[in-house]
């Protein structure tokens, strides 16, 4: 589920300039960037993807600073759904070029298809690629 009010939060915009400013994916090739952000239970993480033509390499956690994963979790708290609470799960999608990102909220089961783990990490990959 796209998020309503997601073009009005604040942390919106300096995730995405936080994105677009780290040194590590500065020094990365690519036109398109995928974060999978989840909070779960006591744990949160983010890892994700950025595809350049038909490359595609990892930006997982460790090629973004903590501080971007304290920005979803803002964003998270300013996203809130009134009646199914914060998400559980953000698939974001940033084009490098327009600066513009698209993001989708998810909660509970919803998330399970887009975890990303050794086992599903090339479906998820391809899934998230941008057409």
């Amino acid at each position: 589920m796209f998020g309503k009010r997601s073009k009005d939060a604040p942390a919106l915009e300096r995730l995405v300039a936080e994105l677009l400013s780290e040194p590590k994916l500065r020094k990365k090739r690519w036109d398109h960037l995928f974060v999978w952000a989840a909070f779960e239970t006591g744990v949160s993480s983010m890892t994700g993807f950025v595809y350049r033509g038909d490359d595609w390499e990892w930006a997982g956690v460790g090629d973004v600073e903590r501080n971007s994963l304290d920005l979803f979790a803002e964003l998270r708290e300013e996203t809130s759904d009134p009646v199914r609470g914060p998400w559980d799960a953000c698939l974001f999608r940033l084009d490098k070029g327009s600066k513009e990102p698209d993001l989708t909220f998810l909660w509970g089961a919803e998330s399970d298809e887009w975890r990303i783990t050794p086992k599903t990490s090339m479906q998820v990959m391809e899934k998230a690629r941008p057409r």
